[in-house]
């Protein structure tokens, strides 16, 4: 394995029409992420400049790499232009961009993984996945009962039919629906319907709810009821923008068949799970008994305005006052509180979680081709080591001889590796 993998053929999962041979790179940000981490990319990646939207920043350049006032964007095109994002609130600035600049393609840099890390194998089968998938017949039936249903909620997006195609394929004997909103393209529906034994189209809720959390609560809990009234034991819950990565069977078999763990869910827990936030803890990807999925999304839809007091937690107040504002925090409370538990302090919430919240992984993951980033960087720059990092070494020799190889040519200074830029 390389320090580097990916590379450009990952923004057709998101810009499935998009003609590699006419993009023009165009970098964001000069700061710290870029600075730190465009060493590994430079031979990858071939930016025309970047921008920096820093305050009283000195444009000059960077690495050897231009870098512009963002208003340089104006003049670029929309067809053939991306703009490749070095920031850690990618999210935001992605969110910034589009508001300011007009409907920019736009794709994370890159991401940090472990040198095990399961996210860019299945990304680089995903990339497979998609030069054949055209091709691929889609016509099947339900030869048995399923076993479990998988309800996907979200908004179809170009790589949506790419993720429902995977996890038919993947679990082709499991029932499939998808609940989304009636206002969309009717070609990229039908797209997505062919894939799926049901394709449920609903009005989107006239209050959206705080970050959407009420169009989440009403697609997610019709996609649980509706695997009800099919009869369906267990439920997983996943988004129209990610393709499940392990084994839904494994999670089934290990914790729930013979009727065990009921009341409880499997969830991720190493990542989007805050441990300083009372019940912040991930709902992306959910594994259960469908009654008790449908249990945690029938909380009731928050009538309040956006721009509500209660939304709004200032800087000055206690840290843990931010559960008010946290989307995950409410539906996790919520369902705790539907069980008859005490929801108060952060103390509760370890409680909860010990009795009620199951690890998925390693079994089991998302992996959200949304925010697919362009690179995937294997970069450990501590100096000293651990245990994992032992036994790497020792058990996955050929990962990290590899990896070694990768430094032994890194072209960086004895100040880059005291700044831990090294890694």
């Amino acid at each position: 394995m390389a320090i580097v993998v990916g590379g450009e053929e990952r923004l057709l999962l998101n810009y499935p029409k998009l003609n590699l041979s006419q993009v023009k790179f165009v970098g964001w940000g000069a700061g710290q992420y870029f600075k730190a981490y465009y060493p590994f990319l430079k031979n990858e990646l071939k930016l025309e400049y970047t921008v920096c939207p820093a305050t009283g920043e000195q444009y000059g350049s960077v690495l050897g790499v231009d870098v512009r006032p963002p208003s340089v964007l104006l003049s670029e095109s929309l067809e053939n232009t991306v703009v490749v994002i070095f920031a850690a609130q990618f999210f935001d600035v992605m969110h910034a961009l589009r508001d300011q600049f007009g409907n920019f393609k736009a794709v994370r840099a890159f991401e940090t993984i472990a040198l095990d890390d399961k996210s860019a194998s299945t990304l680089n089968e995903i990339q497979d996945f998609w030069r054949i998938q055209p091709s691929l017949a889609y016509q099947w039936s339900l030869t048995k009962r399923p076993r479990f249903g998988i309800f996907v909620q979200g908004l179809a997006s170009a790589h949506t039919p790419y993720a429902l195609a995977w996890n038919r394929l993947r679990y082709p004997n499991a029932y499939q629906c998808m609940v989304t909103w009636e206002d969309q393209p009717p070609g990229l529906l039908d797209e997505c319907a062919r894939w799926l034994d049901k394709l449920i189209l609903v009005p989107q809720p006239e209050n959206k709810g705080y970050l959407y959390l009420n169009s989440v609560l009403r697609s997610c809990r019709l996609g649980a009821q509706h695997l009800s009234e099919q009869g369906i034991e267990y439920a997983v819950r996943t988004r129209s923008d990610s393709v499940l990565s392990g084994s839904v069977c494994q999670v089934i078999d290990l914790y729930f068949s013979g009727g065990r763990n009921k009341g409880k869910i499997a969830a991720p827990v190493s990542q989007g799970w805050w441990h300083h936030l009372p019940f912040m803890f991930n709902e992306k990807v959910m594994v259960g008994w469908t009654e008790d999925l449908l249990g945690f999304w029938s909380m009731a839809e928050d009538m309040r305005p956006n721009d509500h007091q209660d939304f709004c937690v200032e800087g000055q107040e206690n840290f843990l006052e931010l559960r008010r504002a946290v989307p995950e925090s409410l539906l996790w409370e919520s369902y705790a509180s539907r069980l008859d538990l005490p929801t108060k302090t952060l103390e509760d919430s370890y409680r909860f979680a010990r009795e009620y919240i199951l690890p998925l992984e390693p079994m089991l993951c998302g992996v959200s081709l949304k925010f697919a980033p362009l690179f995937s960087i294997y970069a450990n720059r501590n100096f000293g080591s651990s245990i994992d990092d032992w036994e790497r070494v020792a058990l996955l020799s050929g990962l990290s001889l590899d990896y070694a190889s990768s430094l032994d040519v890194l072209d960086m200074t004895v100040d880059d590796f005291w700044a831990h830029r090294v890694g």
